[in-house]
């Protein structure tokens, strides 16, 4: 049994158990301590690196640096300012990485100057190179019983090999973990950093690479077109980045027909866009593929070539274009219906045939995997990759409403799919002497005593068990941090981070504020014209009401004086007949006093010629002075009686208003 294998793996189990920390955690120091010497705040991945590279040694993909950077914002060694991700320098301040590295290395020193000095006394002449060789060669077989001397007292048992620098290696252990309890001291530090270097560096890493034999990864249409290079040198090299990774473990890559149809509908757009505008820029929002085709100067017949040659260049990249799997005779038990309302519920697409492009392409990846939920990756027949982190999010929620989470995602983005499928290959020794190896290991990761207890407890368990460490520890480390990376990358926690330097991030950082704060303009602007339009209806609609209030107000006045006008027409007609019939009354009743005058009273009759003559007096004066006639009293008592009728209405029921006009603008 592989000590170094089974150290890793208990080291693992104890971390994830009691700590809390995967895998990827024990590579959080090494970026923290590139974060604390990197001369600005901002935070680039190619940036971190090429640090990790130069400093370390360490070849991580992009993927797993994001990975990392997730892990380092859970320490505070990362916070997030005006939509960029930067460094927490007070956090970072803490780190003494520096004092334990030198002190590491101060010992390491004095132990291989003890060990040569053991062997001189044995006439054993070792140069520093030999000396280290043999006796880190000695420790990396060796590591367990000699940390169960540090850390129990057991007696270290004599070696039964033969050749002579393990012996002489054996024999120099024993006899300082008797007699020099410092130089011993010195050993058990080498020791642990070596245990620890190996926990995060297997010694052989393709011995315990894992490939898988069914997994094929289709790509959507921006992921292609950011392969191809229309979305700029970082998408491109991620996605590069991404193949590699996949053929690494046996995965093969392609698309369906319906993408590449989409792919060469997007370039002829762009194409006949191109011969519009004759070369000018285009307008913010379009086609990432225009504007990148505007700036490299490509011509609308070279982007129609592109679109011509689209599958044959993808053949070229060993991307097979793979023919949209028929929906089965039997029946389908996926309702594509339901999938697109789900997805069209949570995210806006500005197109709608890319919505049923991307329904169809979820659908077809659950027909492919027969609608059985795949456990692992390994087992795992078909993914959908793309960069659209919404469509990631919300196909997972849908697709694993059942599942609690503990599936492979039918559709997943780039960097979560590159980080899932770096962890599964482990990684090499990084091309640095040994002692700095472990030197950077024991710094960074520099557990307690009581920690390193419980590490030798669970070797013996695992030891116990009879278990097989090689295929536990490549279990162990990818399906509890896949777990982690499937609810961190792309969705609610940390921060999805793109490839590219640090001028590159602050530039995409920026517009996408400019593009955050236009769209909250125009949303204010629209609000503000809808709020606009619907006072406007208002007003409007209010003014016809009025309108039709007053007019009806008008047509019921009219109405009622028009009655009283009648009314009044009749009093000045009976007043004009009552003043006539009297005046013939008193004609007649003269008239027959005139006959009968001598049987009446002369005292009535002259009182009754006297109020005839009277009357008649009055109405020739009234002629003659200011033309009155009996019509005109009667006509007087109408317009008086009007008068009196319309001030009865004006107390009771306000005075006269014309309609409002409407307003037709």
């Amino acid at each position: 049994m592989d000590d170094s294998v089974l150290v890793s793996l208990a080291i693992l189990h104890v971390n994830w158990s009691q700590r809390g920390q995967s895998y990827v955690d024990g590579f959080v120091p090494f970026l923290a301590q590139c974060l604390k010497d990197a001369p600005q705040d901002e935070i680039s991945l190619d940036e971190l690196q090429s640090a990790l590279r130069a400093r370390y040694g360490l070849d991580i993909p992009l993927a797993g640096i994001n990975l990392i950077v997730k892990r380092a914002t859970r320490q505070h060694y990362v916070t997030r300012r005006d939509g960029v991700a930067v460094r927490n320098v007070p956090a970072l301040q803490t780190l003494q990485l520096e004092a334990t590295r030198a002190s590491f290395l101060r010992q390491h020193e004095a132990l291989l100057t003890s060990f040569q000095n053991f062997a001189e006394a044995r006439r054993i002449r070792l140069t520093a190179e030999e000396a280290e060789n043999t006796l880190l060669n000695y420790i990396s077989d060796n590591s367990l019983p000699i940390l169960r001397r540090s850390l129990r007292g057991t007696v270290l048992s004599s070696t039964t090999s033969a050749d002579r620098q393990n012996v002489l290696a054996a024999a120099f252990i024993a006899d300082i973990s008797e007699s020099d309890p410092a130089v011993f001291g010195y050993l058990d530090t080498v020791v642990k950093g070596s245990i620890l270097a190996t926990a995060l560096f297997l010694p052989d890493p393709s011995r315990h690479r894992r490939h898988v034999d069914n997994l094929t990864v289709y790509f959507d249409t921006p992921v292609i077109l950011g392969l191809l290079g229309f979305h700029g040198p970082p998408e491109r090299d991620a996605v590069q980045e991404l193949i590699t990774l996949l053929k690494s473990i046996g995965a093969r890559v392609g698309c369906f027909d319906q993408t590449l149809s989409e792919c060469q509908g997007v370039m002829r757009s762009c194409a006949n866009e191109l011969r519009r505008l004759g070369g000018t820029a285009p307008q913010a929002g379009f086609f990432r593929v225009l504007i990148y085709a505007i700036n490299q100067g490509i011509s609308s017949s070279e982007m129609e070539l592109f679109a011509e040659d689209l599958e044959r260049t993808l053949r070229s990249k060993d991307i097979q274009v793979i023919n949209h799997p028929r929906v089965p005779p039997s029946g389908d038990y996926l309702s594509e219906a339901s999938v697109e309302g789900r997805i069209r519920a949570e995210i806006l697409y500005r197109n709608e045939n890319a919505l049923l492009h991307d329904v169809s392409c979820l659908c077809a990846i659950e027909r492919l995997r027969r609608g059985q939920p795949q456990r692992s990756i390994d087992r795992a027949v078909a993914v959908f990759a793309t960069t659209n982190v919404a469509l990631a999010r919300t196909s997972r929620a849908f697709f694993q409403e059942d599942d609690h989470g503990d599936r492979v995602p039918v559709c997943a983005t780039v960097s979560e799919l590159a980080a899932v499928v770096w962890l599964k290959n482990p990684v090499g020794s990084p091309d640095l002497p040994r002692k700095i190896i472990m030197a950077e290991c024991y710094s960074a990761l520099e557990p307690d005593d009581q920690l390193w207890r419980e590490y030798l407890i669970q070797v013996d368990e695992i030891q116990a068990s009879g278990r097989l460490p090689e295929d536990e520890y490549v279990f162990l480390r990818y399906s509890v941090e896949a777990k982690r990376a499937v609810t961190d990358i792309a969705l609610e926690e940390g921060f999805e981070m793109s490839p590219g330097s640090v001028a590159e991030v602050l530039r995409r950082a920026r517009e996408t504020a400019n593009r955050e704060a236009r769209d909250q303009l125009r949303s204010v602007e629209r609000s503000a014209a809808e709020r606009e339009a619907s006072f406007s209806c208002q007003i409007k609609d209010l003014r016809i009401a009025l309108s039709e209030q007053a007019l009806a107000e008008r047509r019921r006045r009219q109405r009622d004086l028009a009655r009283l006008q009648t009314i009044a027409d009749w009093i000045g007609r009976l007043v004009y007949w009552s003043i006539l019939g009297v005046l013939l009354l008193m004609a007649l009743v003269a008239v027959a006093v005139a006959v009968l005058g001598r049987a009446a009273e002369p005292r009535i009759l002259a009182g009754v010629v006297f109020l005839i003559l009277v009357a008649a007096g009055l109405l020739s004066l009234s002629h003659l002075a200011a033309g009155v006639t009996l019509r005109d009293i009667a006509r007087k008592a109408e317009r008086v009686t009007a008068g009196h009728s319309n001030d009865w209405l004006t107390r009771h029921f306000g005075p006269h208003q014309d309609p409002i006009p409407h307003d037709h603008q």
